[in-house]
């Protein structure tokens, strides 16, 4: 567990890390794969970008949303899967793993219908650092969503 976060950090067999959010009082947890991809803001096809983080997330398990780096001055792409997690659950481990992977299916089709649409975006296997991290932790839900300024129309 992270300290400064108060969440879990998992390095998986690639490097990535993957962050898991929880709380007593609440029977879900939050799976984040943070800053997976990065897009320029000068990249002319950005909006096209955007639009199908749109389209990913409307047939998806995981949501991609994304966080602007203004000094960087790119798009770092987020997935956020949120589940049920109670002690009954069989086979938790097998359950965890499965929803993992859910994130990394969000990732894979995102980047299958870029290629679909040939739309062509800078992508990086570089992991940006989690800006702003302790900032979105401490954050009520609502302002945690404005602040990454998520692609999609949800109400949290």
């Amino acid at each position: 567990m992270e300290e400064t976060t108060g969440k879990v950090k998992f390095i998986t067999r690639y490097q990535e890390c993957i962050y898991i959010g929880s709380d007593d009082k609440s029977p879900f947890i939050v799976i984040w794969d943070i800053n997976w991809a990065k897009i320029s803001l000068d990249n002319p096809n950005i909006n096209r970008g955007i639009e199908t983080i749109n389209q990913t997330n409307i047939h998806g398990i995981a949501t991609i949303c994304y966080s602007i780096d203004e000094t960087e001055r790119v798009l770092g792409l987020n997935s956020k899967h949120e589940i049920p997690f109670i002690v009954e659950i069989p086979h938790i481990e097998s359950y965890l793993y499965t929803n993992i992977s859910c994130s990394y299916s969000a990732r894979e089709d995102f980047f299958n219908k870029l290629e679909y649409q040939n739309i062509h975006l800078e992508k990086s296997k570089e992991r940006l650092r989690p800006i702003g991290w302790n900032m979105l932790h401490k954050a009520p839900p609502i302002k945690r969503w404005l602040y990454i300024g998520t692609a999609f129309n949800h109400s949290y």
